[in-house]
């Protein structure tokens, strides 16, 4: 299930009703309707999708509409890799986000490209910089300690504070040499210019309990409940 039969589904069962029955409840409080710069033939009403339902209007202001004449608030993710592809920012526009923070996909040495990809995005797009200089690497981020360059980061930072929002630490153990001295690193280059840390949990070496220890007020931490021994919920 995709993110719209995901959110279609979810509306239904929270208003109780059918789907032919949610645009005659909805439509009297109905703000007008935006059309979507971006918007797919595919998309359009077909044999497998009767009046298009899976197609969004996204509108300028703050409220984006689907076709179905259902009307949500912005869908903001503040966890994201779109910037990862040059079309990112826009498939993420059709899927409803209209308002995200890439986190960790680039570092101090690749930061020009996805800072440039973030301005040129047509919804708002900030950045949390990878304290792994290369950024998200299959070898892992920091699987070389060297990786974690705290004055690179803090440099990188000092160029983009219009972007970059923060600091992004992956503690998985396949993806870092210390998981403890990485995330000392980069609360190190964050709290330099008092940006919060979000730190990847749940496959590391070190248990949550302990690494929570290192964490100030405003950080934030994400994939904290895998099935896995340091997981915040077993």
């Amino acid at each position: 299930m995709h993110r719209r039969q995901f959110l279609k589904s979810g509306l239904r069962a929270a208003l109780g009703v059918s789907a032919a029955s949610i645009p005659s409840i909805l439509s009297p409080v109905l703000p007008p309707i935006y059309r979507n710069p971006f918007s797919s033939p595919a998309h359009a009403p077909n044999a497998n999708n009767p009046g298009g339902l899976d197609s969004l209007e996204i509108g300028t202001g703050p409220i984006f509409q689907r076709k179905m004449d259902l009307s949500l608030f912005p869908l903001l993710a503040i966890h994201a890799h779109y910037l990862q592809d040059p079309r990112g920012a826009h498939i993420a526009l059709e899927d409803g986000i209209t308002g995200f923070v890439d986190a960790g996909s680039a570092g101090a040495d690749n930061i020009d490209d996805i800072v440039a990809m973030a301005r040129a995005a047509p919804q708002p797009a900030r950045i949390l910089i990878n304290i792994g200089r290369r950024g998200v690497i299959g070898e892992g981020d920091t699987f070389e300690l060297s990786l974690a360059n705290v004055e690179a980061c803090k440099a990188a930072i000092a160029s983009n504070l219009d972007y970059v929002v923060g600091v992004k630490a992956r503690l998985t153990a396949e993806v870092t040499a210390n998981d403890r001295e990485v995330l000392r690193r980069a609360q190190e280059a964050a709290s330099y210019f008092k940006l919060p840390v979000m730190i990847h949990m749940g496959q590391s070496e070190t248990p949550m309990g302990e690494l929570v220890k290192l964490l100030k007020p405003g950080d934030i931490v994400v994939h904290d409940s895998p099935p896995t021994t340091h997981a915040t919920v077993h």
